[in-house]
Formats: C-alpha cells, structure tokens, sequence
C-alpha cells in the first residue's frame, strides 16, 4: 500500500520538526515578546488637574478657568511640532489663542504624508470642560497607540480664558532603547505661546509684532498663572492580559514563533510564479503552491464530497475545480464548474449540492453526472440589494438546524440604515431602500423563511460555525476615514437579533466620530439610537483598523499541532502599507475558549509584504479551506493570483521546562526538561529525540532519556561564564 508522502512537507524517510525552540536572554531581558517590545502598543493617558485657588491662591481667572480641546500626534525624531525656545508654528497659535487645534492636526496629518508621523491622536478629547473654579474636574482619561517607528508624543490644550498660554508635551519618547517605558508622569507647566502681549487674564491681548519664541511662565513673567505646575500627564502602557484587557482594546498577542519558510513552486509554474518567495510560518510548516492556472480574484473556496477543492474565480465570474488526482499536493486539471456568475464570492457544499452567493442572488447547482461540471442551477435566494458598496456575498451553512446564512453589506462607508438614509459611499447619492442591507439574512436551504438575523454589520466577509458550540462567528470591515488606528476590526459572535454597532459604534459602544463631514448625515443620534447602542455585545476579538478580514475558518484537522485544534484562522487583505498602523497581510490564529472568552491571537503566516509599501505586497490573502488531510489553502486575489497550500510535518511535540525568562552573567542552570511525542508517522521508524546545547558550549546533538513510548527527558547544566549579553537558543530535535 502506497503512502501518500506527499501531503506532508518532507518527502523522505527522516522527519524533521523543530518544533521544540526556546530563546532567551541572558542579562536585560530585550528579547522576550509581549507588551514591552510590540512593534504598536496601547497607552492609557491620564490628565490630573491640580489647578486650584489652593495651587494658585490670587492667580486664577475670575471665571471659567477652563482647558480646551486637547490635540497633539505620535511622531519620530525628524519632526517637532512646537519647542521652548522657539516660535510658534501656525497651529500651535490657534491652539494657544483659541482652543481650537484643527490647524494643530492639519500639521500633523501633513507629517503623516511624509512619513514622520504615526497618528494625529482622537483630538475631540476635551479637557475640564465644566471649569474648575467652581467644579473640579479631577482626572481625564484616554487611550492611544503607539509605534515602534514613531514613538515620540506631543500633546497641548490651552489655558482659558487667557491671551495665549497653553499646557502640553513635545517630543516625549515612550521609549527607552528597545523598550517601552511602563509609565511616564510628567508636569504640566505653563507656557507663553508668544504671539499676544498681554499678561493677565483675557480671550485676547494685543499682537507681539514681531512674535516671540515659546517660553516658559515663571515668577518674572505673567504672575497671574505662575509656574506651579497645573497638573500631570500619565502615561501608562496597557499589558497584554484579560485583566488589563478593557473592552474596546485590541486583542492580546501570542507569539506563535514563525520562521522563514520558502515558497515551493512546482516545475509547471516556474516561470509564472516567482521563485523567489519567502512565508513565515511556525516550525514544522511548510507552504507550496496548489493553483494558479487562469485564476482572476480567486476568493472564498470549499471542498466537495471528494475533496475536490472548487474556488470562487470573481474575476472571470467562474466557478473552477482543482482536483489533484495523484495527490503529489498540485492541482492536476483546471475544470469550470460553472460559468457566467455575477461577482460569484463565496461558495460552499451541502447534501451533495453546490451553492454559490453572487452580488445579487443565491444560487443551488448540481452535477448529475460527476464530472466536475455543474449543468443544472437555480435562484433561491433572489433579490438581494447590491448596488453602491461591498456587493460581495458571503454564505455558510449550519449543518446541525438545516439553516444558511448570508452577509449584505451596507452601500456607503458609514450612513444609517433606515429609508431615505441609505447612500453610495461617501456621497449623499441615494439607493433604492433595502431593509436587508447592513443585516445577515437566515434562510433555509430551498430559500424559504427569508429573515433578518443580525443588523448593525458594515461588510461581514468571514463566516463559520463554531465546531463546539455551533455558534455564528463572523467579521467585519469598519469605515475609513477615522485615521490609521480607528475604528478596530471586530471578529465576534452573531447571534439572532444582535445589533453590532453600525452605524454608531465601533469596538465595544465607542461612538465614531461625526465630526467629519462626511458622516455627519447619521445625525442627529436619537433616543432610540443609544438604546441600540446599549444592546451592543463585547466583540470576542478587536483587530487593527482597516486590516481588511476576509475569511474565518475553524480548524477541526488533525494534522496540524494540537494547539490549533478548533482555533479559528483569520485571512487579513490589508495593512500597514495601505491605511492600517499595523503590518497586516497575514493569516492570524484566533485562540479562545468555545464561548469566544480568554481570546488571543497569533501571526501564523507573514511575509506576503516584502517591503514599506503596497509595491512590496506579493499576495493579498483571502479565502481559506481545509482538505481532508488537515492541511491549510488560503486564496491571494491579487498580484499574484494563486492557491497556496499549507502542511505540518507529520511528527509533532510539546515540552516543558524550567529554564528563566532571562540569567544574569555567571549564573548556571541545572536545565530539566520533559518532552512529549505527540505525532509520529504510523510508516515511520522509532522517534529520536536529541537536544543541541551548542549555544552554551554543550554538545549538538545530546540524545534524551526514554521514559515512556512519548514522554522524553533531558538534564543538562548550561554554564554562562565567558558568555556576552545577547540572545541564545537551546533545541530540541525530534527526528524520524
């Protein structure tokens, strides 16, 4: 009996998985992973006003002693948007005499465009706005994220009513080397914007002709702020766990440990595909290409009862199977399934039949043959709106209550879903009213008992069911025009009659913000609006912004570690090199308990980006299946349009150990480890299991002591003498 050694990514005899790697840090800790060194982390800003006749007896406005709209960004050190000693940039004069920083964020948007600028911060925060000399305003509280690459904050809100002073912060690094600071505080003292010549309490005084530099108020100067410090700005840097985990925050990171993996190409296409790229992916994994004949837009897939895999072709409006007949891990023939489709998206199987979601309708197709051909097809979900945005229809199927699912995106970018509101885009051009627009739609698979299931969607593209507890998952692609950092992605639960946010809020009840002109039109918000708010559930999972989720598939295989089992895989079409501030371009694995409680998510495959920018991205993922055999194929729509297929060498491990976070120099260690063989090939030979001690002048190849069938140990004594600080690696191999 033959095996089929090709669906696994090493085709001889001897296995290798290096599965068993950990890395530490002897000295300062500057490699573990986790909040401290993330590319983006999340600061919580708090603002305590101590300003007070007791802190300033004599200096105080008779009235309304007020701070203002608070306006600031996270940039590099290029840039500087306002320095002691120097004048006063356009912004900052509007911000000092006014309160008003929108010129303050033109600047900082101008930076952005030229790459010296994350973020202009939400500057709709208002500081203090009830006064203070009657009412304290005590302590205001806001969240921002921060860059790696632009790790420098400037903050300001004036003083009021005054000529033109103002509190803040320029250029304060939340970084000390290679890692964040925990927390920052600093005091908030008073400065002379230098562009008014008065010095007392006052809206405006007359013009300094010529304007002086910024400068610090002291003693000498205006008497009626003095310099006593009018209250702090905290800085603190949000952990990554549950309890630091506050509704609306993205969600914590796991470090899934990816390494550089080649793309195989096979010989039939070299030429068309490049040879030359490089996936991430965590030990034991591999990735080749399945498909790429004639592919245009090649989105959602799904195997049949054959494990055949079919790919929704949008581009060419097709339907297209790829059966690999030798199972050597390439498709063997390109068959067209079915033929002129409108913007055909997803598809899947039931009871021996081929549904397919168009723009417009859903379609039942049958094979009466088996020829791969589908020659019989009929409507049964017809009618459904499409015209203005997100015309892409996605379908799943619960299998256990004989019910399917569809997901209608709204027309517009952000626009409210009743009769006369719904728009094209960002225009105030109308569509014809649909109330299945911006819902997911329940209905049974002959398309009877057609209802709205969930509202409040912008444009769900993923769907599944969860293996567990059968529960609709779902995610969503939020608006665009909020900046690179707003609003968050959610991935979630969708149950019958929630409402989940759209078109008032995003991440957890956060409102968007209709300042900007273009939303405006969901105005004014009604009482019955915030009621709908209020029914709004915590997402299971918040992402970066403009992320792109495409599909969300639950790994139910056995091929893949054990860790993966039920965990939901996630395609992301965007990143950091379109709108997001993160990277992007990515499969992630979601990890949670069944109820969607205790999520955490992990990059498991990269490297579709080679470089800064869209230029540089190589493969936009976006659908995802599972054949028979465990292993993984995500679909790229774009620049290279192509089926990539992912395995897991068929031997597999886990371990525990003792060794620390980090040792100090000199130190030893009396290193125990207990490895466990979780997966070994049944035509395979007997397990051996060896340990390289290499880093810390032991042996290379020290074999461990047989407990049991699957359980190994190792004792060893790593010695750090003569050692310098830096990163060192201790493996376990497992070899058949």
């Amino acid at each position: 009996m033959s095996r089929k050694n090709t669906r696994y990514p090493l085709q001889t005899t001897n296995y290798t998985a290096l599965a068993l790697c950990f890395l530490y840090a002897m000295g300062i800790a500057l490699f573990l992973s986790g909040p401290l060194d993330a590319e983006t982390v999340t600061y919580r800003l708090e603002v305590d006003n101590t300003w007070s006749q007791e802190t300033h007896p004599g200096r105080m406005p008779p009235e309304r002693a007020h701070f203002s709209w608070l306006g600031g960004g996270t940039h590099n050190d290029r840039i500087s948007f306002w320095q002691h000693g120097e004048l006063a940039s356009p912004g900052i004069v509007e911000m000092a005499e006014t309160g008003v920083i929108d010129m303050l964020v033109g600047e900082i948007d101008q930076q952005i465009a030229e790459g010296n600028a994350f973020s202009s911060l939400p500057y709709r925060w208002w500081v203090c706005a009830d006064g203070i000399v009657n009412e304290s305003c005590g302590t205001s509280i806001f969240e921002f994220e921060v860059d790696s690459e632009f790790p420098l904050v400037t903050l300001v809100t004036m003083l009021g009513p005054s000529p033109d002073w103002f509190v803040g912060v320029s250029g304060l690094n939340l970084r000390d080397g290679a890692r964040w600071r925990p927390q920052v505080v600093v005091d908030l003292n008073p400065y002379d914007g230098g562009t008014r010549s008065e010095n007392e309490w006052a809206l405006y005084g007359d013009f300094n002709n010529p304007p002086e530099p910024i400068s610090l108020i002291t003693d000498e100067s205006e008497q009626l702020v003095g310099p006593a410090s009018l209250g702090t700005m905290t800085f603190t840097l949000l952990a990554n766990s549950d309890e630091d985990y506050p509704p609306g925050t993205l969600v914590p990171d796991v470090d899934l440990g990816l390494q550089p993996v080649r793309l195989q190409v096979p010989e039939q296409f070299r030429g068309e595909v490049p040879e030359n790229l490089t996936l991430n992916l965590p030990p034991g994994f591999s990735a080749s290409v399945f498909a790429h004949e004639r592919l245009r837009q090649p989105r959602f897939m799904a195997f049949d009862d054959q494990d055949v895999l079919h790919v929704a072709n949008m581009g060419s409006d097709q339907i297209i199977a790829f059966p690999d007949r030798d199972d050597d891990g390439v498709a063997d023939e390109r068959i067209i399934a079915l033929n002129g489709l409108e913007e055909a998206h997803s598809l899947l199987f039931y009871k021996g039949d081929l549904y397919v979601g168009e723009e417009h309708q859903v379609i039942r197709a049958r094979d009466a043959d088996g020829d791969l051909v589908y020659e019989e097809r009929k409507v049964i979900l017809p009618d459904i709106p499409w015209d203005g945005w997100h015309d892409t229809r996605t379908i799943v199927v619960d299998e256990i209550n004989d019910k399917m699912y569809v997901s209608v995106g709204s027309p517009c970018d952000l626009c409210r879903m009743e009769e006369g509101f719904q728009m094209v885009g960002n225009s105030n051009e109308p569509v014809s009213y649909h109330p299945e627009r911006g819902t997911i739609v329940q209905f049974n698979p002959d398309g009877s008992d057609r209802r709205i299931f969930a509202t409040g969607v912008r444009n769900v593209l993923g769907m599944d069911f969860h293996p567990i507890t059968n529960e609709l998952w779902g995610n969503n692609n939020g608006h665009d025009l909020e900046g690179r950092t707003r609003p968050p992605e959610w991935i979630d639960i969708i149950r019958d009659q929630d409402f989940m946010g759209y078109p008032f809020v995003h991440s957890y009840q956060v409102w968007n913000d209709f300042d900007i002109d273009v939303y405006q039109k969901v105005l004014p918000i009604t009482t019955a609006d915030r009621d709908r708010v209020a029914t709004q559930k915590r997402p299971v999972a918040l992402v970066p912004a403009h992320y792109a989720p495409m599909g969300i598939h639950f790994y139910t295989g056995d091929q893949f570690p054990s860790r993966y089992k039920n965990a939901a895989f996630v395609a992301f079409r965007a990143g950091k090199a379109k709108l997001s501030s993160h990277p992007g371009y990515q499969v992630a694995a979601i990890f949670s308990d069944p109820d969607g409680s205790n999520a955490r998510m992990g990059s498991f495959i990269t490297g579709f980006q080679a470089g800064e920018t869209q230029d540089d991205v190589w493969g936009f993922p976006v659908g995802l299946a599972t054949d028979e055999e465990g292993s993984l194929y995500v679909s790229s729509d774009n620049r290279n349009n192509l089926i990539i297929k992912i395995t897991n060498s068929p031997v597999a491990g886990s371990w525990e150990h003792n060794l620390p976070d980090d040792l100090s120099f000199g130190e030893s260690i009396d290193f125990r480890a207990t490895v466990h063989v979780e997966r070994t090939d049944s035509e395979g030979g007997p397990a051996r299991l060896t340990a390289d001690l290499s880093a810390f002048g032991g042996p290379s190849a020290l074999p461990l002591t047989a407990i049991d069938d699957n359980t190994y140990r190792l004792d060893a004594r790593l010695e750090t003498d003569g050692l310098p600080k830096g990163l060192y690696q201790v493996k376990v191999r497992l070899e058949q």
